[in-house]
């Protein structure tokens, strides 16, 4: 099983719960790669988890709508996603989302190899108004329509999705930051993690300070 974790730019929470869910896999067997920024990647260390075993590729995906940037991106995502061949493809963030369901929908499928699953975790409302809010609807919509789970971390991001047409939308599980945590994040810490099935069903664990891995959450 691989997974491709896929943000933009990030300078707090969803990049702590990437590396989270990142090292969670890696942890348990599963090949992970995150895809993002490289300043993301000099901030988080993603890298440097659980010994070196998730890789980090750079991709440089804006927090701002860049027709340009955005465009290379998804060139870049494409070409990437083709030779990695990830199960699961889970953005991270609607516009990281967005462009990763573009991108997938040009990696062709071979007989060995299907077209990767894509999660989307939506972390924020959408901006509300002008031309800013006019994209973000347009991004939410390319999720609902391509995504095969969206999590969301609160109701009210749930129910924009259901709204836009998403097909199955679940609760994603964002622990807060701990206190003093370093780059070099032990390989299981207390707390959730998520993990992946081989039909690439998501499955969240919170791992107990005995080191003991328990169902929490499972998005089927």
């Amino acid at each position: 099983m691989k997974v491709a974790f896929v943000l933009g730019t990030s300078t707090g929470g969803t990049a702590r719960h990437v590396r989270t869910l990142a090292a969670g896999c890696a942890a348990r067997g599963v090949v992970a790669g995150v895809f993002g920024p490289a300043q993301t990647e000099r901030d988080f260390g993603f890298s440097r988890l659980v010994g070196g075993q998730v890789s980090f590729t750079p991709v440089e995906i804006a927090d701002r709508p860049r027709v340009a940037r955005d465009l290379r991106a998804i060139r870049r995502l494409r070409r990437l996603l083709a030779a990695w061949r990830p199960d699961v493809a889970h953005a991270h963030g609607l516009r990281a989302g967005a462009l990763t369901a573009i991108a997938l929908a040009f990696v062709r499928p071979t007989v060995y190899h299907p077209r990767p699953a894509l999660v989307v975790t939506v972390h924020n409302a959408p901006a509300a108004g002008g031309a800013t809010g006019a994209v973000y609807r347009v991004l939410e919509r390319i999720v609902a329509g391509r995504a095969d789970s969206v999590l969301c971390v609160a109701p009210d991001l749930e129910e924009r999705m259901r709204a836009a047409g998403a097909r199955r939308v679940g609760r994603a599980i964002v622990p807060a930051a701990a206190a003093g945590v370093s780059a070099e994040t032990p390989a299981a810490p207390p707390g959730p993690t998520a993990a992946y099935a081989p039909d690439g069903t998501l499955i969240a664990l919170v791992t107990e300070e005995s080191g003991q891995a328990r169902p929490l959450v499972v998005f089927a």
